[in-house]
C-alpha cells in the first residue's frame, strides 16, 4: 500500500530528510519545480500557444515557498505568471525556507501583487478572475483550526475562481489528517502533493476537492519512510493481485471453502440472493443460505448453484428465540466461514442469534446490516469472540455502534474506525466514499475504487458475499476486507464505464455479474 501520512508524520518526514542531508530549500524548490511544471500542462491542454496568465496566491508560510518557486521557473519559462502575495510581512519568518525562495523570485524579477490586504484583493480581483491557471499556495498541512480574518477572505475569492485552480499539497485549509475544511472550501482541478499523499485528502470528504492527484519524488530517501511505518496506507493495483486467491489445478469445491449466510427473513431474500451469488462469484467453492423456513423455500425455487437450510419457522423462532442461535452454530460446523445480516430475522430470535454467534462460533464471522443493529446493544459479545471477526457498517451503523452521531463519525472517519478496531479486537470497514478498512494493530486502508452509482440496495450485500468468499478461502480478515471493498468497487467502476460513465441505475446484481471479469482484470497486471 502507499503509505498516507498524517500531518505529525509528514513533518517528522520532512526533519528527518534535512537531518540526513538534504537542506530545505532544496526540497522546496523540488516541490515548487513540480507544481510548475503541472501548470505548464494544465496551460498546454488550453492549447499549445497559452502562455499565461497564471496566478500564483502565496501563504506567508512553506506552502507559499513553493509557490514563489513555482512562479520563478514560470517565468523563466517564458510563462506570464504572477505572485499574489496574501500573507501579511510580519507573519513571514525571517530566515525560513519561504523567506530565501520569495527573495529569489524578487530578484528574478517575478511580478508581485500584494492582496495582504482587504483593499488589495479586491483591487486584483479582476485579474485573479481571469487567470486561466491558479496556484493555490496559500496554507499547507498545519491548518487544524478555523481560518479567520484575512485569509478566509482570500480563500473565499478563491473557491469563486473559475480558472484551473492546482493545490500546492493539499487544497487551502484542508484538515491534513480529516480531510474536511477549516474555511472556505476550495474545489481543485488538480493537487500536487509532495513526496507522500496524506491521509485526509485521500479519504472522504477530502478526495472530491483535490481533484486529480500528482504525487511527485522531492528526494524523501525510502528507508526513512519505512522507519517512519505510517499507520495508514492507500490500496494499490498490485496490493489486491497480491492478495488474491489462489486455485491450484487439484482444486475442488471442498477446497475452495463454503461459506455460510444467515439473511433472507421474509421480504428480504434478495438480499441473502445477492450476498450468495456474490461469494460464489468471488470464488467460493459452496455457499450455503440460512434462513427463516418462509423464506427457504422461497429460495429454493429461486436459486440453482446456492444451497440452502432452514432457521425455523416465524412461530417457532417468536417461541423459542434460541432455537435458531443453535441451529446456526450447528450449521456452522465444517463451513470456513460465516456471514451474517443480510436481510436477516430481527427480533429477540435475531438479537440472540447474533450474540451468540459473535461470541462462540470457532470460525471468521462477516456482521453486517441488522446484525450490526442487534450487536450495538451486546459489544461485549466481541471480547470473547473466538475466532476472527468483521463488522462491515455504514455511517449510520457505525452511529449506533459507537454512539456518536452519524455526523461525528463523517468528520472523522480513519480515527473513528481506528479506534473501534483496536478497543473490540475486530476488522471494521467502515462503508462509504473511500472505504476505511482498520485493523486491530491500528492500521488502517482506504480504498480508492468505486463510485457513486454504489448508492442503490443490494451493494452492500453484494460485498458481505465478497468477503465472506474470500474469508472461506483462506484469506486474513484484514486482507479479506480490504480485497474485497477494492473488488467491490473496481466492479462498480467497470459497469459504470462500460455505461458511459452514467451512476443513475446501477444494480447490485450489476456487480456480481461483474464480479469475474473484475478477478480477470485484477490478476492481469498492467
Amino acid at each position: 500500500m502507499k503509505p498516507l501520512l498524517t500531518a505529525a508524520e509528514a513533518r517528522a518526514l520532512d526533519q528527518a530528510t534535512i537531518a540526513a542531508g538534504t537542506p530545505g530549500p532544496v526540497l522546496m524548490q523540488r516541490a515548487g519545480a513540480a507544481v510548475a511544471e503541472v501548470a505548464e500542462w494544465a496551460l498546454h491542454a488550453q492549447g499549445p500557444s497559452v502562455k499565461g496568465p497564471v496566478a500564483v496566491v502565496c501563504g506567508p508560510g512553506n506552502n507559499g515557498g513553493d509557490g514563489w518557486v513555482a512562479a520563478r521557473l514560470l517565468c523563466a519559462h517564458g510563462v506570464a505568471a504572477t505572485v499574489y502575495r496574501a500573507g501579511r510581512p510580519e507573519r513571514e519568518r525571517a530566515g525560513s525556507e519561504a523567506a530565501e525562495h520569495r527573495a529569489a523570485a524578487e530578484a528574478a524579477g517575478v511580478p508581485v501583487v500584494d492582496v495582504s490586504s482587504a483593499d488589495g484583493l479586491a483591487a486584483a480581483g479582476p485579474a485573479l478572475h481571469a487567470a486561466p491557471v491558479v496556484i493555490d499556495a496559500v496554507l499547507g498541512i498545519g491548518v487544524s483550526e478555523p481560518v479567520r480574518g484575512h485569509l478566509a477572505a482570500v480563500l473565499e475569492v478563491m473557491a469563486t475562481l473559475p480558472g484551473h485552480l492546482i493545490a500546492v499539497d493539499l487544497p487551502s485549509g484542508m484538515d491534513s489528517d480529516r480531510g474536511h475544511f477549516w474555511g472556505p472550501p476550495l474545489a481543485c482541478a488538480e493537487t500536487v502533493t509532495m513526496a507522500l499523499p496524506k491521509l485526509g485528502p485521500a479519504g472522504d470528504p477530502g478526495f472530491v476537492a483535490c481533484g486529480r492527484v500528482t504525487v511527485v519524488d522531492i528526494g524523501v530517501p525510502p528507508e526513512l519512510v519505512a522507519e517512519l511505518s505510517p499507520r495508514a496506507g492507500l490500496v494499490e493495483a498490485d496490493d489486491a493481485r497480491d492478495w488474491l486467491p489462489v486455485r491450484t489445478p487439484g482444486a475442488h469445491k471442498g477446497s475452495a471453502g463454503h461459506l455460510l449466510v444467515i439473511a433472507g427473513s421474509p421480504g428480504k431474500t434478495g438480499a441473502a440472493l445477492l450476498c450468495g451469488g456474490a461469494a460464489l462469484r468471488a470464488g467460493a467453492g459452496l455457499c450455503t443460505l440460512a434462513a427463516p423456513h418462509e423464506s427457504q423455500r422461497a429460495l429454493d425455487q429461486r436459486v440453482l448453484e446456492l444451497m440452502t437450510a432452514d432457521l425455523g419457522t416465524h412461530d417457532e423462532l417468536a417461541e423459542h428465540p434460541g432455537r435458531a442461535a443453535a441451529r446456526a452454530l450447528e450449521l456452522a460446523a465444517g463451513k470456513r466461514a460465516l456471514a451474517v445480516g443480510p436481510g436477516m430475522p430481527t427480533g429477540p430470535a435475531g438479537a440472540l442469534l447474533v450474540t451468540v454467534v459473535a461470541r462462540e462460533a470457532e470460525l471468521p464471522v462477516l456482521l453486517d446490516a441488522d446484525a450490526l443493529n442487534h450487536l450495538a446493544h451486546d459489544l461485549g459479545a466481541l471480547a470473547e469472540a473466538r475466532g476472527p471477526r468483521v463488522l462491515t457498517p455504514h455511517p449510520g451503523e457505525m452511529a449506533r455502534l459507537t454512539g456518536l452521531t452519524t455526523a461525528a463519525v463523517q468528520a472523522d472517519r480513519a480515527a473513528v474506525a481506528r479506534a473501534f478496531a483496536e478497543r473490540h479486537g475486530v476488522v471494521l470497514v467502515l462503508k462509504g466514499a473511500r472505504t476505511v478498512v482498520a485493523t486491530p494493530d491500528g492500521r488502517i486502508s482506504v480504498n480508492p475504487t468505486g463510485n457513486a452509482g454504489l448508492a442503490s440496495g443490494g451493494t452492500g450485500d453484494v460485498l458481505s458475499g465478497i468477503i465472506g468468499a474470500l474469508l472461506a478461502q483462506g484469506l486474513t480478515a484484514g486482507d479479506a476486507a480490504r480485497l474485497g471493498v477494492y473488488l467491490h468497487g473496481l466492479a462498480a467502476d467497470r459497469v459504470v464505464a462500460r455505461h458511459g460513465g452514467e451512476l443513475l441505475g446501477l444494480l447490485a446484481s450489476d456487480l456480481v455479474s461483474e464480479l469475474p471479469h473484475t478477478l480477470a482484470a485484477v490478476r492481469t497486471p498492467g
